[in-house]
């Protein structure tokens, strides 16, 4: 079929056009987002609402089992919750994700700040953070427990397992079992995992987004507050409030959180 010359170039321009599109699609940076669950929880959890509405946002996804999951109960310190970390942002980065963002809900908020005091992130999602051992309570709780570990290691014995009690929202407990070295680096109030002191760490022009449950309770939401008010000036920060508790913000904050990505990481 032969073509009217007003009709091949009408054609012409929109395979012009489509390849353009098509180039500006390919140019345009991947984001990924690394999403760390809550305590005794795991990928499949409370954070898996976030995590689906992070990829239906075309963001690449990493949701890595942690330490603190109900399976592993606490396996490894904080050397190998920088490791867990580093590799799911390396398999983000071998997936083509040019920018990568460490979003963590509860004690993943917690340990998303902490690897983001030490390693460059190109943003930070903070969701309804927990586990807070510098809080006068959880001293209180875990004041014998420290004692007990800390003898452990006086002794050479900081590599071994014993029993500790754990702590979580709605003055929930469980009894694990987990070295005293470990034990040591996620209760210690003066430790690693001080969470505003991680806070106040938080390498400059980092964004950061600071969401909060409406219900959240009164214990997380005021230390949590104390973390958010230890942001540098040097960070990019943003705090809000979404309907729902502790568990619901993850979901709740998912909408909030693609479009921050979309207008916050470039």
């Amino acid at each position: 079929m032969k073509l009217r010359p007003k009709a091949l170039i009408c054609r012409l321009l929109a395979g012009v056009l489509f390849f353009s599109l098509a180039g500006l699609a390919a140019a345009e940076p991947k984001i990924g987002v690394v999403v760390l669950h809550g305590k005794w929880g795991n990928p499949n959890g409370y954070t898996l609402p976030f995590a689906n509405r992070m990829e239906s946002a075309g963001y690449l996804v990493a949701s890595p089992e942690m330490t603190w999951s109900g399976r592993r109960q606490y396996d490894t310190g904080m050397e190998g919750v920088m490791s867990d970390i580093d590799t799911a942002v390396k398999s983000l980065k071998d997936k083509g994700a040019a920018k990568v963002c460490i979003a963590g809900h509860s004690l993943g908020a917690a340990g998303a700040l902490y690897y983001a005091g030490r390693v460059r992130a190109d943003c930070v999602i903070v969701l309804a953070p927990g586990h807070n051992p510098e809080g006068t309570k959880m001293r209180e709780w875990t004041g014998n427990d420290l004692a007990k570990a800390r003898e452990m290691v006086a002794k050479g014995e900081g590599n071994d397992k014993a029993g500790f009690e754990d702590y979580n929202t709605g003055n929930r407990t469980k009894k694990l079992r987990m070295t005293a070295k470990v034990f040591i680096e996620f209760f210690d109030g003066d430790g690693p995992m001080n969470m505003a002191n991680n806070a106040g760490r938080i390498l400059p022009g980092t964004p950061v987004l600071w969401v909060v449950g409406q219900e959240e309770a009164e214990a997380p939401k005021r230390l949590g507050g104390a973390a958010y008010k230890a942001l540098p000036d040097s960070v990019q920060k943003q705090f809000v409030e979404v309907p729902g508790g502790h568990l619901a913000t993850p979901e709740k904050a998912s909408e909030i959180a693609a479009a921050w990505i979309r207008d916050n990481v470039k």
